[in-house]
């Protein structure tokens, strides 16, 4: 919920990287066809729905539903002339509660993939028009396309870091917890196993979805940093002026997108977060065996 919170209060925010995405785009002279952006995001936007809206069909009319009824039956802690409400207004906020994190996680993990995407393809754009300035002699565009470029990349991540850790987060609770649903508990009907693995499957899509694409952002911009270090080589007349305003400038910051300030995204955290989940999931196995 946080995270969503900080999401709203960056909407502006969040239309400003678009725009400055589309400056650099006319920057390197680079059209990208609008058709091979919109269709897998319209494809991806109509499919989240339907999902949405069957995982709320298929929950209410699964065992889940039926187990809640029953203990709300059997409770003492509510009336007997309001559990008929009670669980009226139980079931619309279950069905609610997993359309409505179904389209907000969704939303994010694709808007975080599209930025992503435009920043690892603008700076691998960068390097290869770079090659052609140097033969230039253009050092000035170089230094400038960067700046935007590095400028950015950091503007983004000031206020999606936190939002981007948190979703990694929840993905890997709801991971575990859908892949511990399946695995462990065997009294639950088939609407409620789909129901976990189509779940499951979400929360490791979205998690792709954040750190692949955000891992390929830092290894281009990381890649686009030695173009630049590499300048006062290309322009030896220039040499000792080039060295100083990089190391100021480009030389000792790290321009990359993170997991609230903490952890560069890279492929290393993604097989820790796997390796964490697995020993957990070890963990729990083998106290549920010692338990029985």
């Amino acid at each position: 919920m946080t995270a969503h919170i900080s999401l709203f209060r960056s909407r502006l925010h969040i239309k400003q990287v678009l725009s400055r995405i589309s400056g650099i785009f006319k920057m390197l002279q680079w059209k990208c066809s609008k058709k091979n952006l919109k269709l897998p995001m319209s494809m991806y936007c109509i499919c989240i729905n339907v999902i949405a809206f069957s995982l709320g069909g298929i929950y209410y009319i699964s065992s889940m539903t039926i187990f809640a009824h029953r203990h709300v039956w059997n409770s003492t802690h509510v009336d007997d002339n309001l559990k008929k409400y009670f669980l009226v207004s139980l079931d619309i906020k279950n069905v609610t509660t997993a359309f409505l994190l179904c389209c907000l996680n969704a939303s994010f993990s694709c808007y975080y993939c599209f930025v992503s995407y435009c920043m690892s393809s603008l700076f691998s754009e960068f390097i290869s028009k770079s090659q052609i300035l140097i033969m230039k002699e253009d050092y000035p565009t170089i230094l400038q396309v960067y700046h935007e470029l590095t400028d950015t990349i950091t503007y983004m991540d000031n206020f999606l870091c936190y939002p981007v850790f948190i979703h990694v987060l929840g993905n890997m609770a709801g991971l575990f917890w859908s892949s511990y649903v399946i695995i462990f508990i065997t009294n639950i009907d088939y609407l409620s196993y789909t129901y976990h693995i189509v779940a499951s499957l979400l929360y490791w899509t979205w998690l792709l979805m954040i750190m692949l694409p955000a891992t390929a952002a830092n290894k281009a911009a990381r890649n686009a940093k030695d173009i630049i270090l590499s300048l006062p080589g290309w322009f030896p007349q220039h040499h000792r002026k080039l060295k100083l305003l990089i190391r100021k400038k480009f030389k000792q910051n790290e321009f990359a997108l993170t997991l609230w300030k903490t952890y560069l995204i890279d492929k290393s955290i993604l097989i820790s977060a796997l390796g964490t989940l697995i020993t957990y999931g070890i963990i729990i196995a083998t106290l549920g065996s010692v338990k029985h």
